[in-house]
């Protein structure tokens, strides 16, 4: 490992285990009377913990960090932020009103949203939620490809996600100031500071009661069979785990800013300040 401070296996292991045990207990006990369900989260998570500690060990560039995975793994890592849980416009009116355009990545209105809100006093709050929510909906899908997991939730599974995030933003007003710092350092310009808040906003939503990002894991490969939803949750617990035992792995910090350069992420960290400065 890079240092003495960073977390073995078998204390990553123990916390992955212990948030499954507390926060998904019905899971939990059918998958520690499974064996071969317990072997294969078992095996998964010493292949991410390699992976993330041979990334650790290897960082003086994005391509030295990533070489140790095929090219098909380094192509999603470094697209991440690509993937788009929704589009917005936000469009000045002549009369000087502010509409917002939503329409989904493929340009098909939205389930859980008017296509046009016009901005007023009644549905500001509202707004601001939901634009919210696609910041935390687009930071969670990169914990997962960052495992090797690869996002592609329905039209259902995303409003199903942008619902549950809503309801855990109203709830834990941390997680706004953790998404308020990060609009701030991309107002800046600086990626690192960004990265840095974006892991301090994945160790909140680890270490709140009920763990709201294991849920979210949940929400997104919910078409998948419980046996591969167990072992996603348990890689992305594993990633998250060492980012938490860390501290902020500076390291895993330094990856991420390197991947935020594509400018997708930070566009709309840009637009939340732009629509901010409307209220």
């Amino acid at each position: 490992m890079a240092s003495q401070a960073e977390p073995d296996l078998e204390q990553v292991r123990r916390e992955v285990f212990q948030k499954l045990k507390t926060d998904d207990n019905a899971d939990y006990t059918r998958f520690e009377n499974d064996p071969d369900a317990l072997k294969q989260a078992e095996s998964a998570i010493k292949q991410t913990y390699n992976e993330l500690e041979n990334m650790m060990t290897h960082a003086n560039s994005l391509d030295e960090a990533l070489a140790h995975l095929s090219l098909e793994r380094q192509e999603l890592i470094k697209t991440t932020f690509r993937l788009q849980s929704f589009k917005v416009d936000i469009q000045r009116q002549a009369d000087g009103s502010v509409n917002l355009l939503f329409e989904s990545v493929t340009g098909t209105p939205l389930s859980f949203v008017p296509s046009i809100v016009k901005l007023d006093d009644k549905n500001s709050t509202e707004t601001r939620v939901l634009l919210y929510a696609r910041i935390v909906y687009e930071i969670v899908a990169m914990v997962l490809n960052l495992v090797g997991i690869t996002v592609t939730p329905s039209s259902e599974a995303t409003k199903e996600a942008i619902k549950f995030i809503t309801r855990t933003l109203t709830a834990y007003d941390r997680i706004y100031q953790d998404l308020d710092k990060m609009i701030a350092a991309a107002d800046e310009g600086d990626m690192y500071k960004v990265a840095r808040c974006i892991v301090a906003c994945l160790i909140d939503l680890f270490t709140i009661v009920g763990t709201p990002i294991l849920a979210l894991v949940r929400i997104f490969v919910q078409d998948m069979s419980w046996i591969n939803i167990i072992i996603c949750v348990c890689q992305a617990l594993c990633f998250l785990a060492l980012l938490f035992l860390t501290g902020g792995a500076a390291v895993l910090v330094k990856v991420i800013s390197w991947v935020l350069r594509a400018a997708f992420f930070i566009n709309k960290l840009t637009q939340m300040n732009d629509f901010k400065k409307l209220m």
